[in-house]
């Protein structure tokens, strides 16, 4: 039994929960095992119909439509939100879009397809 206080998010669930059974497996997720690297400063990728957001440390970028990006500093103890500048966070954005471009782009080209050629979705029957 642990408490483990690493920021994480739903894609980290598959990773951490193989990594508990120790099975080894080829892997084409973007989530990591959370238990592998306590010491890592973790990370959320986050989403809703129209936005994407990239929470590290205490910073939420947040990508829109129409190229809008907006940042907050987020205080989890206290479950509040407050606007920065968009200069305060240019690495935090550069992996925001990192992150759902390449995951696009392999989805687009076919980089997450079973072996059978099948497209990889959430649930595989």
């Amino acid at each position: 039994p642990a408490v483990v206080t690493t920021l994480a998010s739903q894609m980290d669930v598959a990773p951490t929960l193989l990594g508990l059974l120790r099975f080894g497996y080829t892997s084409k997720f973007f989530g990591r095992d959370i238990l592998d690297s306590p010491q890592s400063p973790g990370r959320a990728l986050l989403s809703t119909y129209q936005q994407l957001g990239y929470l590290k440390d205490d910073k939420l970028t947040v990508l829109s439509p129409g190229r809008r990006v907006e940042v907050f500093r987020v205080d989890p103890d206290a479950g509040k939100e407050r606007p920065v500048p968009s200069a305060q966070n240019p690495d935090g954005i550069a992996d925001a879009i990192s992150y759902y471009q390449t995951a696009s782009y392999a989805f687009l080209h076919g980089l997450v397809r079973w072996p059978d050629g099948t497209v990889q979705t959430a649930a595989r029957r």
